[in-house]
Formats: C-alpha cells, structure tokens, sequence
C-alpha cells in the first residue's frame, strides 16, 4: 500500500492536514516538529514526499536509503483516553538532536 498526495476535490481525494516547525537545519537533513489534525494512512511520509522532503530511511516514499532501514519519524507525545477509565493518558519521548 501506498498513500498518494492528490490536489483538493480530486475523486476519492480524503482531507489530510498537518502543520510542522523546522527545529534544526543540518547539513544533509532537517529536523522537524509535527503536529496531525488528520490522520490519514502514512500521511507524514507522503506528505513530505510530495513537497520534496521524504523522510529519511523511507526508501518507499523517496527517502535516503541510510542502511538501517528504519524510517526516521519519532513520536515525542501522544494523549488518549484510557478504553476501560477513560482517564486522558499521555505519553512523552522526548528526542534529542
């Protein structure tokens, strides 16, 4: 499977919105903050595919193969509602760079 960017009021075009902050500039990469208002099937990694900044390590996407073959997104906090107390729970990662 594999996402594709499709302009506004395409067929079968589903809304996808994010907004992201450049944290730091490197000489061969960029590290970015991301926050989803949408979550769409891999999302991030199709979205920064389209506007020419695949995500490292996403061979799929057009990303730079680094030998790992992982894909180089962190998820530094994620909240939800616990299924069974629905106590808000959240999770916090914090990367360094």
């Amino acid at each position: 499977h594999k996402a594709i960017v499709s302009k506004e009021g395409a067929p079968d075009a589903k809304h996808a919105r994010l907004t992201y902050t450049t944290l730091a500039v490197k000489p061969r990469t960029t590290v970015v903050q991301i926050e989803l208002e949408t979550g769409r099937y891999h999302q991030i990694r199709a979205q920064f595919s389209a506007i020419g900044h695949p995500i490292l390590g996403d061979v799929r996407y057009g990303g730079a193969s680094i030998g790992d073959e992982a894909i180089h997104l962190h998820c530094t906090k994620i909240a939800f509602l616990h299924p069974v107390s629905q106590e808000p729970i959240l999770i916090e990662s914090p990367v360094r760079f």
